[in-house]
């Protein structure tokens, strides 16, 4: 996608794709948070050290348009999460995006289910056909660039129906 116009646009050009990239500055979507990177084929941490070595597109998300969201908590505890999801959440769905406290780089989606709250781990993971890491809940099943993809994707599918909190 190319966002540098008025309205955005598909490229279907991988050398204008390439091209657009380098004149964004490797954004948001290529930058990954915390100092480590998973393996798809062992989904064994790779270390800062070897993420930085494989170059401009494979660093660790640091930021980018999850943080601007409402439903993304940084720095706030599993128990927080939980005590928030039963204070405020009535019904099955509701949501909010945390960063994991045990594994750097990865993130937590807690919500409300069955009214009982439960977690679900987002681990970033290589992806071997592209060479370059993405998130998923699932081991790589359905894999995503962002974490704003991932919590669009499942708010409209029913395998776990995600309802904005706050």
């Amino acid at each position: 996608m190319d966002f540098t116009g008025a309205v955005g646009r598909i490229v279907e050009d991988p050398q204008e794709a390439t091209a657009i990239a380098a004149a964004e500055g490797y954004s948001w979507k290529r930058r990954w948070r915390g100092g480590v990177r998973c393996s798809a084929a062992t989904a064994a941490p790779i270390s800062a050290v070897q993420a930085a070595a494989t170059g401009p597109n494979q660093r660790p998300l640091d930021g980018g348009v999850h943080t601007t969201q409402p439903w993304f908590h940084l720095g706030m505890t599993r128990d927080k999460a939980t005590e928030l999801i039963y204070k405020y959440g009535t019904v099955d769905g509701v949501f909010l995006v945390r960063d994991s406290r045990t594994h750097q780089g990865s993130f937590v989606i807690t919500y409300k289910s069955g009214q009982k709250v439960l977690h679900a781990q987002v681990n970033p993971i290589l992806d071997p056909l592209r060479d370059r890491p993405v998130l998923s809940i699932d081991n790589g099943a359905t894999k995503f660039y962002d974490l704003l993809q991932l919590v669009e994707f499942y708010q409209v599918r029913s395998t776990l129906i995600l309802i904005f909190l706050c």
